[in-house]
């Protein structure tokens, strides 16, 4: 039977479509099975390829292009080190001896003593009250949305996205959602019994919306934007057209 902390690892290891990374952070987790290894850790607007936060340690794999984006590279990491004050950040050169490079912050990890990670689920509960907030999730039920957001959620990961868990806290409102967590981009997918899938701009980088060619909304109720051209709802396929030009240009 496989350990809760193996679970975890399969369960919530995202790894973004780069071949690479998927090696390295692969490598780190069947190394240190009993160190907490976060990957796709969100930095708003930003995210990176692997946290550790025993050891407040960011790893981030350079797969060839970053040599191209080295100034780019460069203003996210003086971000990013600034956001998470204290931490190292160490940076894997694809382009030098791989594994050499992936053995050394697991002698480095291991040389920390760090206590002995084991992943506690948490507890689920549920997120609606009052009839017409059952109504509401039982409508939700019925139209069979839960099964495929779970299926949506699947084909993200399938295409190398980062997303989260089904989020059913607003299942009384008439919707689910799950978020998906792109390199400057943080967007909330939403769908209700129609079906029609809806995006929350949460966080991003205006740099990165503006190199992607998409067009945030004025701020909705302090918490987020729609997606200019998407704001009433899209198909499953116009959907998955746009993650797919999201996940290519970031």
């Amino acid at each position: 039977m496989p350990t809760s902390n193996e679970i975890y690892i399969q369960q919530n290891t995202k790894t973004s479509h780069k071949h690479w990374e998927s090696m390295g952070v692969y490598a780190l987790h069947y190394a240190l099975r009993e160190v907490e290894i976060q990957s796709q850790y969100q930095v708003s607007p930003y995210k990176v390829d692997a946290y550790i936060p025993a050891a407040k340690i960011i790893i981030e794999i350079d797969e060839p292009y970053h040599k191209k984006n080295k100034i780019n590279d460069e203003i996210r990491q003086k971000f990013i080190e600034e956001k998470m004050e204290g931490c190292q950040f160490i940076r894997v050169d694809v382009e030098g001896n791989f594994y050499e490079q992936i053995d050394q912050i697991i002698v480095l990890i291991k040389s920390m003593n760090l206590p002995k990670w084991i992943f506690v689920p948490p507890r689920v509960q549920k997120s609606y009250t009052g009839e017409r907030a059952i109504q509401k999730n039982q409508g939700l039920m019925k139209a069979g949305i839960y099964d495929y957001l779970e299926k949506l959620i699947f084909k993200c990961n399938e295409m190398g996205l980062a997303t989260s868990e089904l989020n059913s806290s607003n299942s009384g409102n008439g919707f689910l959602s799950f978020r998906i967590n792109f390199d400057g981009i943080e967007l909330n997918l939403i769908v209700g019994v129609g079906k029609k899938i809806k995006f929350q701009l949460l966080e991003f980088a205006p740099e990165v919306i503006n190199k992607i060619g998409i067009e945030a909304t004025n701020l909705i109720q302090n918490k987020y934007r729609n997606i200019v051209g998407y704001e009433s709802g899209c198909s499953e396929e116009k959907a998955f057209s746009l993650l797919r030009k999201i996940r290519d240009t970031t």
